[in-house]
């Protein structure tokens, strides 16, 4: 007996993951790697697939695109300064002084743009939480660090 395989309404397989909803469009979940579940929605199978590949690639280049999309300037910039060890102690305590008296309580508030994926799309985020991270426990490669392109609303 041939193995049993989903198919949409039009005849073509489905992936694990990927079902099609009763109005036509199409889903793909997926847990995350902290163990939340995500859900992607597309009108085509074809541009479902894109976007799944889009989300594999920002995986493999370490970033995380669910948590980019609540980052805050603060957020971002800590997150930058965490990681940037080529700088001597006294230049990172400059910039940390003149952000923290500066910028951190007024225009750091603020939702930022910044690009997200290999195709570097522009997405609004809001950061949430600050991490620290020594060189040995940066989650993903410092290459892979983005930078912000501007405030959200101008």
């Amino acid at each position: 007996m041939a193995a049993y395989t989903r198919k949409d309404s039009k005849g073509y397989a489905l992936r694990t993951g990927e079902c099609q909803r009763k109005d036509g469009r199409y889903s793909y979940s997926y847990t995350d790697r902290f163990g939340k579940r995500h859900i992607i929605y597309a009108r085509t199978l074809v541009s479902l697939r894109e976007k799944e590949k889009a989300l594999q690639r920002d995986y493999d280049d370490g970033l995380d695109p669910v948590k980019a999309q609540r980052m805050t300037l603060n957020t971002v910039v800590d997150r930058y300064l965490s990681q940037k060890h080529e700088l001597k102690e006294t230049t990172k305590a400059n910039y940390l002084y003149m952000y923290n008296h500066f910028v951190r309580d007024t225009f750091g508030m603020n939702k930022v743009v910044v690009p997200v994926g290999s195709k570097n799309e522009e997405v609004v985020a809001e950061i949430v939480s600050v991490e620290q991270h020594t060189r040995l426990t940066v989650p993903y490669p410092v290459e892979k660090v983005k930078f912000i392109l501007r405030k959200y609303g101008e």
